[in-house]
């Protein structure tokens, strides 16, 4: 039985190390010292047999080494051209609104005049402020005003009659006398003095309930607002009528939705439009969703008005809702009949770039190439390539 364990052993002992063997072989020797290695297999099984009750044989397992093609995605490296551009995003949006808000804080808010979606015009009232009485004091000073500017003016008729018959009481009814033409001036003289006196308080009261009278126009003009655009109410703060005033805080929002235009708010994409150069619009949601073709509107404004502003290149007769979002996409740049390659092809490492070409062994090789133009759908390569060649997409 030792004789049997030891044999035992030995077998194992070879079949490891003849299986190890076997995987560092070449292919093409596998299956030759795969028969071997089995043909001694069988020896040892005979003689073990011999000296002891047949058992049940080992598993036995061989492994044969295969090779794996590697599989690539690959392109072919061809001329044509390469395009950059960028996606813009729009809105389309009336070119003329008004916020309107109170000149003046801390008053309630009395009358609220319009409602959501009126239509409005150019100095219409929109909301009030309390006046606390102000109203009835004013009409109070207009009258104080209008009667003594009268009182002034029969005070002046008035003054000028007397002095009229002053004088024609001494030419008629004097001898000429030196005394007697001293009395009539001293009479001319008083008269006026008298008047005078009294036209002088006439012109303090107008003027004085005339400045009163402005500060209050004044108050009552702050305490109110007024459409300075023809338009459409579009937005009413929430609760307004009753409310406190705070000054320049909107309250009431006027459209005009007689133009609208294509607005684009980041001042910061204006350097990639230029005047009269036509860029790509596409609506992707809403009745109007397609394609089409936009012009850059009054450029020289889009400084002061802070926005973008498009309109349509041609007359394509749909209807735009207002609000409806878009996106503009515009060529930043552009290179015609030139090498290129799929972006996914290039690689970059130290700030140099390379592709993986496929060899004619069908192996991968690394070739550094200059790169030129980065283009949505393509890659310019200056040098380092040629026209047909393979490159291996990552």
């Amino acid at each position: 039985m030792d004789v049997i364990n030891l044999l035992r052993s030995i077998r194992g002992l070879e079949k490891s190390r003849h299986m190890t063997a076997l995987q560092a072989l070449p292919k093409n020797t596998s299956a030759i010292m795969a028969a071997a290695f089995l043909a001694v297999l069988a020896v040892q099984t005979s003689l073990l047999s011999g000296c002891a009750p047949a058992e049940e044989p080992d598993e036995l397992i061989v492994v044969e080494q295969t090779e794996e093609e590697s599989v690539y995605t690959l392109a072919i490296a061809e001329r044509g051209d390469v395009i950059s551009t960028r996606d813009v995003s729009c809105s389309y949006k009336q070119q003329v609104e008004q916020d309107v808000s109170f000149a003046v804080s801390g008053k309630r808010v009395s009358e609220v005049c319009v409602s959501l979606d009126d239509m409005v015009t150019k100095g219409q009232v929109l909301a009030r402020l309390g006046d606390n009485g102000a109203g009835d004091r004013m009409e109070e000073l207009e009258y104080r005003i209008a009667r003594n500017r009268l009182l002034l003016t029969h005070s002046r008729a008035n003054e000028q009659g007397e002095l009229e018959a002053a004088e024609l009481q001494y030419q008629y009814r004097s001898g000429h006398s030196e005394a007697e033409a001293q009395a009539a001036s001293e009479s001319k003289e008083a008269i006026r003095q008298r008047y005078a006196y009294e036209q002088e308080d006439l012109e303090d009261a107008i003027s004085l309930d005339s400045l009163e009278l402005e500060t209050l126009e004044k108050e009552a003009a702050d305490s109110q607002v007024c459409a300075e655009i023809d338009g459409t109410v579009s937005w009413i703060a929430s609760n307004l009528e009753g409310s406190t005033s705070v000054k320049d805080t909107p309250v009431i929002r006027i459209v005009d939705g007689s133009e609208c235009l294509f607005t684009v708010s980041d001042m910061a994409q204006a350097d990639i439009f230029h005047e009269g150069e036509p860029v790509d619009l596409r609506i992707s949601v809403g009745p109007a969703r397609g394609d089409y073709r936009l012009l850059p509107w009054q450029m020289d404004s889009w400084e002061s008005e802070g926005r973008l502003l498009f309109t349509f290149a041609e007359e394509y007769g749909i209807t735009v809702e207002m609000g409806t979002s878009g996106t503009i996409t515009v060529v930043t740049d552009k290179r015609e009949d030139v090498l290129h390659v799929p972006p996914r092809a290039v690689h970059t490492a130290d700030g140099k770039s390379f592709v993986y070409c496929l060899g004619e062994d069908g192996m991968r090789e690394i070739r550094w190439v200059e790169t030129g133009l980065h283009g949505d759908d393509g890659t310019e390569i200056v040098s380092g390539l040629a026209e047909g060649e393979r490159v291996i997409l990552r």
